[in-house]
């Protein structure tokens, strides 16, 4: 019973009986036989907020694998022609506010560790252990406003407030960099504490790296809105990002390390069982046609060679295709998921330099962009394929080469290839499929429609032209 009863009002995603969700909802939701927070500490309850994030959120789902043009279907074709379900969404919707509970947990344990135990919180570990905590708020509030649009912001994890109103795409954004700039500070004031351990299974408590995250993380945003009518602000965000120090090199890249038989990368563990997902033909088509040394390492050849799945229909998929490559799905399971690369951050300093939101040389982040990428699958210098003539540098068509050559990076990081590519319409989407309209959000799911009905209808009206259909732009594409 105590589950159904705290799952009923995760955050604003009312996912069970609402009978349940009473005034004396606190005291009712109390399970005798749990760990309570004075007997726990932040660091086991951060593996589990990480794992939820990193390694199952962000990384343990197709879906923006698929929209994003990266891979395609075979037997369950849906995402692939575009046809994605409502009712097939209450999950990504609700993992989102679970793993926020998750968080709101290490903050209320921190806390009480503090309260108890004020002789072990040196100077600057407790703000070092803050500031992580809400960074990953942020990265995941980020990406999840990116995916829906709109939604239970201000009034989220208030489980006194079943019904909470939404906010704007614009608001969350404007309210997760106010926390963010919080959180570098928290972590610029800790200076070199070492937080959480081995609990991190990011960067492993060092804080060092958290803050160079933390920046990046700030600058995708940034960019992200810079052709909104913030682009004031954005110039600003990235300005202050790179001032601040973003990463440097593939050493800070920020990864999930999955783990054989227990953890193990969700792309390998579904191959276990089926088939049905393989690297698409617009994928590697375009690594064939740039001649790009990253092709062996992202995928295996069939027996036609490099013939990636067609997308846009129900295949038939047989030996003649190409498959992700064995470093991905052989082994142990271990290949680590993607949360943010130096690659990606090259780009970013390049698009900011080319819009003069920052200054620097346009030309040396992209090629930055494009060596730390070939690097890190191939372990070797991109500097012939930087000579091929689609690939090397051209003043002209900078904006267009720098978002494909960031797709291309951002390969298995799904949830931000599809963002990218919404922003910069590269590479080219199929414009619709049996009838249906590029994705260019996700609908809210079916128990919200239901549940918070008045709210939701009231964020429809507001931001989506009263229509919650998938082909509605969000905020920052228009």
């Amino acid at each position: 019973m105590n589950k159904i009863i705290k799952a009923c009002c995760v955050g604003g995603a009312i996912l069970g009986m609402m009978a349940s969700c009473t005034a004396d909802f606190e005291e009712i939701n109390q399970n005798p036989k749990a760990i309570t927070f004075d007997a726990s500490t932040p660091e086991p309850l951060m593996v589990n907020a990480i794992w939820g994030i990193a390694g199952n959120f962000l990384n343990g789902d197709n879906a923006g694998l698929l929209i994003s043009h990266q891979v395609a279907e075979e037997q369950y074709a849906n995402a692939s022609i575009y046809n994605i379900q409502p009712d097939n969404l209450g999950s990504n919707w609700a993992d989102i506010y679970i793993n926020l509970r998750r968080l709101k947990e290490v903050r209320q344990s921190l806390d009480q560790q503090k309260e108890k135990f004020p002789e072990s919180f040196t100077e600057g570990k407790y703000e070092a252990y803050e500031g992580v905590i809400a960074v990953m708020e942020v990265l995941l509030w980020h990406t999840a406003t990116d995916i829906f649009g709109a939604m239970p912001y201000e009034q989220a994890l208030d489980i006194t407030n079943i019904r909470p109103a939404y906010s704007t795409q614009k608001e969350i954004y404007l309210g997760l960099f106010e926390r963010l700039d919080t959180a570098i500070g928290a972590l610029q004031a800790a200076e070199a504490v070492n937080v959480y351990g081995s609990s991190d299974l990011i960067y492993g408590g060092d804080n060092t790296l958290w803050l160079r995250f933390a920046n990046s993380l700030k600058l995708r945003m940034a960019v992200r809105i810079s052709d909104t009518e913030e682009a004031a602000l954005a110039k600003t965000k990235a300005q202050e990002a790179v001032s601040a120090g973003v990463m440097q090199s593939n050493a800070d890249n920020a990864r999930f390390p999955y783990v054989p038989a227990s953890q193990m990368n969700p792309i390998y563990s579904k191959r276990l069982n089926r088939s049905d997902v393989f690297p698409s033909d617009i994928l590697v088509n375009q690594l064939v046609a740039f001649n790009d040394p990253r092709l062996s390492a992202y995928v295996e050849q069939g027996s036609s060679g490099y013939v990636g799945a067609q997308f846009g229909i129900a295949n038939n998929f047989d030996e003649q295709y190409a498959d992700f490559s064995s470093d991905i799905i052989a082994g142990a399971g271990d290949f680590p998921g993607f949360v943010m690369d130096y690659a990606e951050v090259a780009f970013l300093l390049a698009e900011a330099a080319h819009k003069n939101m920052i200054s620097g040389d346009v030309q040396a982040y992209y090629e930055a962009g494009v060596n730390a990428s070939v690097e890190s699958w191939t372990g070797a210098d991109a500097a012939a394929y930087l000579a091929e003539a689609d690939v090397a540098f051209d003043a002209a068509n900078a904006e267009e080469q720098i978002a494909l050559q960031k797709w291309l990076s951002l390969y298995l990081n799904g949830w931000e290839a599809w963002a990218e590519q919404r922003r910069t319409g590269i590479p080219t989407p199929i414009p619709s499929i049996n009838g249906l309209n590029y994705p260019l959000r996700l609908v809210y799911p079916t128990s919200e429609t239901t549940l918070n009905a008045e709210n939701y209808q009231a964020a429809v009206d507001q931001t989506l032209g009263g229509k919650d259909q998938q082909d509605v732009a969000l905020w920052w594409v228009q």
